[in-house]
């Protein structure tokens, strides 16, 4: 029955029209400013560790190296939407870029699982030396994760952006990001549950 749901959920989301510019909140698919073109993508993983657990290492706006990198420089308070802001350098098919990212969203509840949300701000001036003009008309990000049962945890990272051309495997990177997670968890020994490494679509 899941698997029914989350394929009826793709097909309408794939069938529908752009109505909305994109932003922060705008439905996907939705218009991206001239010039650029729509994508998105979104990938899961079930890590075999309570929910509080995952959220300590993922949830941290400022402390993200689960993710494979981190920022060199960060403003505002940490873990506050709309005043947390971390600058971080990029790797892309089109060189490569300094840029800003500003948390939108925050949420926890109490057996920790967690909704994150945050956005492309602004590329550094100057900061590809090819010279190339910023990839990106935005991006927009959203991480969750959801206990399933005492030791698995669904977690999700999905994306949609506006883009100058193919600028990197999104899913390829996210896929890396969920797996250094539980590898990490393992680590730490907090994985008592089953794993489902990471796919997308």
């Amino acid at each position: 029955m899941k698997a029914v749901t989350i394929l009826s959920s793709i097909c309408l989301a794939a069938g529908a029209m752009a109505t909305d510019m994109c932003s922060t909140y705008s439905r996907t698919p939705c218009i991206c400013p001239a010039g650029t073109e729509y994508a998105q993508s979104a990938s899961w993983a079930v890590v075999g560790a309570n929910a509080k657990d995952v959220e300590e290492l993922m949830n941290d706006y400022f402390e993200c190296g689960w993710r494979g990198s981190v920022p060199y420089e960060t403003l505002g308070p940490n873990n506050h939407p709309g005043k947390s802001v971390r600058v971080t350098t990029f790797k892309t098919l089109q060189g490569i870029f300094n840029f800003s990212e500003i948390l939108t969203d925050q949420r926890v509840q109490s057996d920790g699982s967690f909704i994150q949300k945050f956005e492309y701000q602004s590329t550094i001036p100057g900061s590809n030396k090819n010279g190339t003009q910023t990839p990106w008309g935005g991006y927009w990000i959203t991480i969750t994760a959801d206990q399933i049962f005492g030791n698995e945890t669904l977690i999700r990272w999905s994306t949609y952006l506006c883009s100058r051309g193919y600028v990197n495997d999104f899913n390829k990177f996210h896929e890396i990001a969920f797996n250094r997670v539980i590898n990490t968890l393992r680590g730490e020994g907090k994985v008592n549950g089953t794993n489902i490494a990471a796919f997308s679509i």
